[in-house]
Protein backbone atom coordinates (compact mmCIF):
# COMPACT_ATOMS: atom_id res chain seq x y z
CA UNK A 1 0.00 0.00 0.00
CA UNK A 2 2.85 2.40 0.85
CA UNK A 3 4.38 1.63 -2.53
CA UNK A 4 1.13 2.52 -4.34
CA UNK A 5 0.84 5.80 -2.40
CA UNK A 6 4.45 6.66 -3.25
CA UNK A 7 3.89 5.93 -6.95
CA UNK A 8 0.68 7.99 -7.04
CA UNK A 9 2.43 10.86 -5.26
CA UNK A 10 5.26 10.77 -7.80
CA UNK A 11 2.76 10.81 -10.67
CA UNK A 12 0.96 13.81 -9.16
CA UNK A 13 4.25 15.71 -8.79
CA UNK A 14 5.22 14.99 -12.42
CA UNK A 15 1.77 16.04 -13.66
CA UNK A 16 1.82 19.30 -11.69
CA UNK A 17 5.31 20.13 -12.98
CA UNK A 18 4.29 19.39 -16.56
CA UNK A 19 1.19 21.56 -16.35
CA UNK A 20 3.08 24.47 -14.82
CA UNK A 21 5.57 24.61 -17.71
CA UNK A 22 4.69 27.27 -20.24
CA UNK A 23 3.89 26.01 -23.71
CA UNK A 24 5.98 27.48 -26.48
CA UNK A 25 4.12 30.08 -28.51
CA UNK A 26 2.57 28.15 -31.41
CA UNK A 27 2.91 31.11 -33.82
CA UNK A 28 6.51 32.08 -33.04
CA UNK A 29 8.71 31.41 -36.06
CA UNK A 30 5.85 30.99 -38.53
CA UNK A 31 5.23 32.89 -41.78
CA UNK A 32 1.84 33.28 -43.46
CA UNK A 33 1.44 34.57 -47.05
CA UNK A 34 -1.35 35.87 -49.25
CA UNK A 35 -1.33 36.70 -52.96
CA UNK A 36 -4.15 38.50 -54.80
CA UNK A 37 -4.37 39.29 -58.51
CA UNK A 38 -7.07 41.32 -60.20
CA UNK A 39 -6.77 42.62 -63.75
CA UNK A 40 -3.55 44.69 -63.86
CA UNK A 41 -3.00 44.71 -60.09
CA UNK A 42 -1.40 42.17 -57.78
CA UNK A 43 -0.66 42.19 -54.08
CA UNK A 44 1.61 39.88 -52.12
CA UNK A 45 1.65 40.18 -48.34
CA UNK A 46 2.94 38.22 -45.39
CA UNK A 47 2.88 38.00 -41.62
CA UNK A 48 6.00 36.80 -39.80
CA UNK A 49 5.48 36.01 -36.14
CA UNK A 50 8.14 36.21 -33.45
CA UNK A 51 7.56 35.39 -29.77
CA UNK A 52 5.27 38.41 -29.03
CA UNK A 53 5.71 40.60 -32.12
CA UNK A 54 4.93 40.32 -35.81
CA UNK A 55 6.09 41.94 -39.02
CA UNK A 56 3.60 42.57 -41.81
CA UNK A 57 4.96 43.33 -45.27
CA UNK A 58 3.35 43.84 -48.64
CA UNK A 59 4.27 44.56 -52.19
CA UNK A 60 1.86 45.67 -54.90
CA UNK A 61 2.28 45.87 -58.66
CA UNK A 62 0.25 47.75 -61.23
CA UNK A 63 -0.47 51.34 -62.17
CA UNK A 64 0.10 53.75 -59.27
CA UNK A 65 1.08 50.88 -56.95
CA UNK A 66 2.62 52.06 -53.68
CA UNK A 67 6.20 51.23 -52.78
CA UNK A 68 6.71 47.99 -50.80
CA UNK A 69 6.00 48.54 -47.12
CA UNK A 70 6.59 46.81 -43.83
CA UNK A 71 5.03 47.35 -40.38
CA UNK A 72 5.61 45.78 -37.01
CA UNK A 73 3.36 45.29 -34.04
CA UNK A 74 2.47 43.04 -31.16
CA UNK A 75 0.02 40.17 -30.95
CA UNK A 76 -1.65 37.77 -28.59
CA UNK A 77 -2.75 34.29 -29.54
CA UNK A 78 -5.49 32.31 -27.86
CA UNK A 79 -6.44 29.55 -30.27
CA UNK A 80 -8.03 30.06 -32.69
CA UNK A 81 -7.94 33.87 -32.37
CA UNK A 82 -4.97 36.15 -33.06
CA UNK A 83 -5.27 39.78 -31.94
CA UNK A 84 -2.88 42.06 -33.83
CA UNK A 85 -1.99 45.60 -32.71
CA UNK A 86 0.02 48.01 -34.88
CA UNK A 87 0.00 51.80 -35.18
CA UNK A 88 -2.70 52.00 -32.51
CA UNK A 89 -5.11 49.83 -34.54
CA UNK A 90 -6.36 46.41 -33.49
CA UNK A 91 -7.37 43.66 -35.91
CA UNK A 92 -8.54 40.14 -35.20
CA UNK A 93 -7.72 37.05 -37.22
CA UNK A 94 -8.67 33.40 -36.84
CA UNK A 95 -6.62 30.33 -37.59
CA UNK A 96 -8.07 27.11 -38.92
CA UNK A 97 -5.36 24.56 -39.68
CA UNK A 98 -2.85 26.21 -42.03
CA UNK A 99 -5.13 29.15 -42.92
CA UNK A 100 -5.14 32.51 -41.12
CA UNK A 101 -8.21 34.59 -42.03
CA UNK A 102 -8.38 38.32 -41.45
CA UNK A 103 -11.06 40.85 -42.40
CA UNK A 104 -9.44 43.92 -43.90
CA UNK A 105 -11.70 47.00 -43.95
CA UNK A 106 -10.47 47.92 -47.45
CA UNK A 107 -9.93 44.52 -49.11
CA UNK A 108 -12.47 42.33 -47.32
CA UNK A 109 -11.65 38.82 -46.15
CA UNK A 110 -8.06 37.76 -46.80
CA UNK A 111 -6.75 34.24 -46.31
CA UNK A 112 -3.08 33.68 -45.54
CA UNK A 113 -1.49 30.27 -45.97
CA UNK A 114 1.10 29.05 -43.52
CA UNK A 115 4.47 28.38 -45.11
CA UNK A 116 5.52 24.91 -44.09
CA UNK A 117 9.14 24.24 -43.27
Amino acid sequence: MKKVVAILSAILVVMSLASSCKKANALAGTTWTCAISEEEYSLTSSFKFQETTFTFSFEATGPDAPAPQSKSGTYTYKAPTVTLVADGKTMTATINGNILTINDPDLGELQYKKLLK
